[in-house]
């Protein structure tokens, strides 16, 4: 639940009060949880009336009536709350004086294929640069101010929440028509470098500030220009941004490493003649029948296909449902059990878990899972797990799937009969150890990425 109720003090001011929790659950059944933060509210309005100072959190906003109008009397608290969350040294400057201009796109005929010019769009913006590879064309002849110009930043101010706000910063001499839905901030050099502004700009904190000013609509939000024009940004000298810059740049390629190493992991297994031939369903249980925990009171890990990534052999089950709201139309797994997406594009992307840690030592997830249950005689369920979670398993099974569109799915014959070349126990622990020891790397690796990320 989120409510805004906003009180008056005083002629000038007014303040508002978020509320997200109120202690009951969104279900039909409003079942009570904990977490309540109504008499939180009631004592920062009790202590607001007696003129006591408003305590530094996220539930109170406090905002002058004169600003408000100049918001055009949005009554939204945390766009009021922003403005003392910035701890700067250095002078504010809204972006309309840092930029000689904001303004939308060319609205021009495009085609896929080569052409006379390239087109931006909002695909053409890849981590904070533009990749031209993904441009679109158009033999439109528009005039020069149309064109991209080195240094330029373009923002996404139309599009679906997700991609709202994306920025991109231009580099290249090639003549690029500046599209439309896209806005182009050109930088006053002489003021603010166009590298400060543009992490400036696709800083998470920005990034959520401008959000708070999307115009929601049915499947897209909008930022209006005169809004981004008056968001500020700290604004320190020409020689301090340089020295900010060069310091983000060495995060940046950090980060850039440490991606390249998890976004290309996977565990590798070599194969030996002299290993067993056998299919994958004769070594391990194919979605076990959930019958014998029908009997079972109480609550059960939940695991929605969103928690199962397409890098990591674990997954954190941070939600609970109670058994009996979970047991027709889900799917049943337990401890030691792998999760394999069928549905595309979850499985050409690679989701796939070892369940472990779950409550009870149960779980419940989508309906697009298959379960695999590792036979403890034949196979252990980490060996079972690279096996599933391999290249060559994907690249085999993506011609596998039947259906159409965005229902294909993987068929359960080709899981059952894939075929598998099996060690001895003993030479299954020893790859298991060694690739879980190649996995600790690229945990370091993200949480370098992370710490990097947060610098």
């Amino acid at each position: 639940m989120l409510i805004d109720k906003a009180f008056a003090k005083t002629k000038e001011q007014i303040l508002f009060l978020k509320l997200n929790n109120d202690g009951f659950d969104l279900g039909a059944q409003r079942r009570e949880i904990k977490g309540s933060e109504i008499p939180e509210i009631i004592r920062i309005v009790k202590a607001y009336q007696q003129g006591e100072a408003l305590p530094d959190n996220t539930f109170a906003a406090l905002a002058d009536k004169i600003e408000i109008a100049k918001q055009d009397y949005t009554l939204v608290g945390e766009r009021y709350k922003i403005s003392n969350t910035i701890n700067s040294s250095w002078p504010m400057a809204a972006l309309s004086e840092l930029c000689s201009e904001i303004k939308n796109g060319k609205n021009v005929e495009q085609h896929e294929g080569e052409g006379t010019y390239r087109v931006t769009r909002i695909q053409t913006i890849s981590d904070g640069t533009v990749d031209l590879s993904k441009t679109k064309w158009t033999n439109d002849e528009p005039n020069e101010n149309a064109f991209m110009q080195d240094g330029d930043i373009l923002f996404s101010h139309i599009n679906s929440m997700e991609h709202l706000a994306k920025t991109a910063i231009f580099y290249s001499t090639e003549k690029v028509v500046h599209g439309i839905n896209l806005l182009r901030l050109r930088p006053k050099q002489d003021m603010v470098l166009p590298q400060y502004l543009s992490y400036c700009l696709k800083s998470d904190f920005f990034v959520s500030v401008a959000r708070l000013y999307a115009q929601k609509a049915v499947n897209q939000a909008s930022i209006k220009t005169s809004d981004l024009k008056n968001m500020k940004i700290p604004l320190p000298p020409l020689t301090v941004q340089e020295e900010i810059v060069a310091e983000l740049d060495g995060y940046q390629r950090m980060i850039d490493g440490a991606r390249q190493i998890v976004d290309h992991y996977k565990p590798t297994i070599k194969k030996d003649a002299r290993w067993e031939t056998v299919k994958l369903g004769d070594i391990c249980e194919l979605n076990p029948s959930k019958s014998k925990v029908k009997a079972f009171v109480g609550n059960v890990s939940f695991v929605p296909m969103a928690v199962v990534s397409e890098t990591d052999m674990y997954f954190s089950a941070k939600e609970q449902k109670p058994l009996n709201e979970v047991y027709t139309g889900y799917t049943y797994f337990q401890d030691n059990d792998v999760l394999l997406a069928k549905v595309t594009p979850c499985f050409e992307n690679g989701k796939s878990r070892l369940a472990k840690n779950l409550e009870k030592g149960i779980g419940f997830g989508s309906s697009e899972f298959f379960v695999l249950r590792a036979n403890p005689g034949k196979i252990l369920p980490e060996y079972l797990y690279f096996i599933i979670s391999s290249k060559r398993f994907i690249t085999e099974g993506t011609p596998h799937m039947t259906g159409t569109g965005g229902l294909r799915r993987l068929t359960k014959d080709f899981v059952l009969n894939y075929p598998v070349s099996l060690p001895p126990l003993n030479v299954q622990r020893k790859i298991v150890g060694q690739i879980e020891e190649e996995i600790s790397i690229i945990e370091q690796n993200k949480r370098l990425i992370s710490i990097f990320e947060k610098k």
